[in-house]
């Protein structure tokens, strides 16, 4: 009788587990049949803040929004910035606004008035963005709004890019 080494035993196992492990990889291959050219990858475009993966926001929406920092006692603050002074390039991505910590180029925004401390209607804060848009056409125009208690700003998206 032949006599087989353990350890070689345990190889030539191993091996064909592999061998079918392999072909069980190929059959399981991701397929959508003939709808492969419907598939779409994500376009290359500058990554912008909160909500900027949605269409643009109506005003009723925004008033939604302006009317959350408002019940949270939030106050509501209005900036531009010009598409040259919006951007922050770091590595191989353009992002408008946040970047990385410690990466202050182009962070801030010049601001369009004051904060409107003591807002209680949404409709104030439309009014000053359809302004800020007549005074200051073609550029990126963000709502943010700061928590005097915190101190922070709390929230900040884009309602309006050129």
């Amino acid at each position: 009788p032949t006599h087989f080494h353990p350890l070689t035993f345990k190889m030539a196992a191993i091996a064909q587990i592999s061998s079918v492990a392999a072909i069980g990889a190929r059959v399981a291959a991701v397929s959508n049949g003939s709808r492969t050219n419907m598939m779409q990858v994500w376009k290359i475009e500058p990554k912008y803040e909160t909500f900027s993966f949605l269409p643009q926001l109506t005003q009723a929406e925004l008033a939604k929004q302006v009317e959350y920092m408002i019940a949270n006692r939030w106050s509501p603050c209005i900036e531009f910035a010009y598409p040259g002074s919006a951007t922050i390039l770091g590595g191989s991505a353009t992002t408008v606004g946040q970047g990385e910590p410690m990466y202050y180029d182009n962070r801030y925004w010049t601001m369009y008035k004051l904060p409107m401390f003591g807002c209680t209607n949404a409709q104030d804060v439309i009014y000053e963005v359809e302004n800020c848009k007549k005074d200051f056409p073609g550029t990126f125009i963000r709502v943010i709004g700061f928590d005097n208690i915190r101190q922070v700003q709390t929230v900040s998206f884009i309602i309006s890019k050129p």
